[in-house]
């Protein structure tokens, strides 16, 4: 991007280094491969609570006197979610239009509409303040504009790395992958049961390697209990080079997530040409296109779920049509388009 639009700006989100999480997968690949530079203050961070407030405290110490010295800087970018984060992110909201800067709130939280119809004072309190709302596709768009009513909404797509290619010898099984936060709201725990149900006719034909963090002792002890070792990995947490192979090997992505955004992991297997077993929420619909590049599930059903393993079980052939669609859907979450997208952003209110 260009460098007097990168010295006007002032990002806000989560620890990134290293990336663990959508949000900081995001705020990862807008450093190295957006920003030049990436003016960058972090608001949280992994840790105990006492962790949690010194690093909330410390960022808007920083942000001030950033604000305060650098007067380059126009714009305060937020990268939020729901809840705490969101929460965390009108504190500094508040903190940049008090030193006269514009503000973006840039929303990714899938959970965001249960949110707000907990909290309507507050979010109807905190948005209109806001110079512009980022929303991370067109239904989650329409849902800021109308619902909200919120007055400039824009769409930025999530910005993924281009693929990196391996050649390897694939076998006569069909690899399935999960990656991300492993819980019970991703739909991992589902899938462990359903592979359990159906071991006698999945064994020898699928391996379903989870790679991530969160709750990977639960991930274990369900994988020995269940008895479905030979058929289950876990990977652990991935990242360059590892992610890379575990995207290369695979040959299905699957999220049978309840809440979502719009996943990063799913936009990351659609350059590396996967098909995708993905639940219908969030923004997934919008890059997941049944019969195209992918199969929607509801969240939950695991009955649809085998049987949407079973449909590329019965015809592989479907891998490569999937995946060849899957490829061209993901184009405009590469670099350029990105740029374009935040360049409009950030010129609706400079």
């Amino acid at each position: 991007m260009n460098k007097d639009i990168c010295l006007k700006i002032l990002t806000i989100g989560c620890a990134y280094k290293p990336p663990r999480g959508g949000i900081a997968q995001v705020l990862s690949n807008y450093d190295h491969l957006l920003f030049a530079p990436f003016k960058f203050v972090r608001n949280s961070a992994d840790g105990n609570k006492l962790t949690k407030v010194w690093v909330m405290v410390w960022g808007l110490v920083e942000t001030f006197f950033r604000l305060l010295f650098d007067r380059k800087i126009k714009v305060v970018h937020i990268h939020t979610a729901s809840r705490n984060s969101f929460r965390r992110s009108a504190v500094y909201m508040r903190l940049a239009k008090f030193m006269n800067r514009k503000v973006v709130m840039h929303i990714h939280g899938g959970g965001f509409k249960d949110y707000y119809n907990g909290h309507k004072a507050f979010v109807d309190d905190v948005l209109p303040k806001c110079d512009c709302i980022v929303a991370l596709s067109q239904d989650w768009a329409s849902y800021f504009a109308e619902e909200l009513h919120c007055p400039n909404v824009q769409v930025v797509n999530n910005v993924i790395e281009s693929p990196v290619h391996l050649s390897l010898e694939r076998g006569e099984m069909i690899h399935l992958l999960f990656l991300g936060l492993i819980n019970e709201k991703k739909g991992v725990f589902d899938m462990l049961k359903l592979l359990a149900e159906k071991k006698d006719q999945y064994r020898g034909r699928l391996i379903f390697h989870v790679a991530g963090n969160g709750e990977t002792e639960r991930l274990r002890q369900e994988i020995d209990n269940l008895g479905i070792a030979e058929m289950v990995r876990f990977e652990g947490w991935a990242s360059g080079e590892k992610k890379q192979l575990l995207l290369n090997q695979c040959d299905v992505f699957v999220l049978p997530s309840y809440i979502e955004g719009l996943p990063l992991s799913v936009l990351e297997a659609m350059t590396y040409s996967k098909a995708v077993i993905a639940s219908r929420v969030g923004g997934i619909p919008s890059i997941v296109h049944e019969g195209e590049n992918g199969i929607l599930i509801e969240p939950g059903d695991m009955e649809a779920m085998g049987d949407a393993i079973n449909r590329f079980l019965d015809d592989p052939s479907l891998l490569s049509t999937f995946g060849a669609s899957s490829y061209r859907l993901a184009q405009p979450f590469l670099k350029e388009e990105v740029e374009r997208q935040l360049i409009k952003c950030y010129q609706t209110i400079l």
